[in-house]
């Protein structure tokens, strides 16, 4: 399995990331949660790791588009319903209890 990590993250750690990527392991590199390239080993025409200390970049676009990621993302808490006018009249009870009487309303 592969790990993700944030580009800002990346840049701090290359060196450990390429290290990682050389000995076999797949790094998936994300912007803004985006992945947008893996860092792996290189692998010879045989499918065995290249004795090489180097990985390569996959800059190939994305599995899915962003629309398709938005459509499959959980869909917002829904907008809470108006208070009650008791519960205005509650709420403003309260102020006026808090305040201890003082006009509250401003003159412009």
């Amino acid at each position: 399995m592969s790990e993700t990590v944030d580009l800002s993250k990346a840049r701090a750690t290359l060196s450990q990331l390429v290290q990682r990527a050389s000995s076999g392991e797949t790094i998936v590199l994300s912007r803004h949660g985006w992945p947008v390239a893996t860092l792996g080993p290189i692998v010879s025409s045989v499918g065995s790791i290249s004795s090489a200390t180097s990985a390569t970049i996959d800059l190939s676009p994305p599995m899915t588009t962003q629309a398709e990621h938005i459509a499959a993302a959980p869909t917002h808490r829904p907008i809470p319903e108006p208070p009650t006018l008791e519960a205005q009249k509650a709420a403003q009870a309260a102020r006026d209890k808090l305040l201890g009487g003082m006009n509250t309303k401003v003159r412009r």
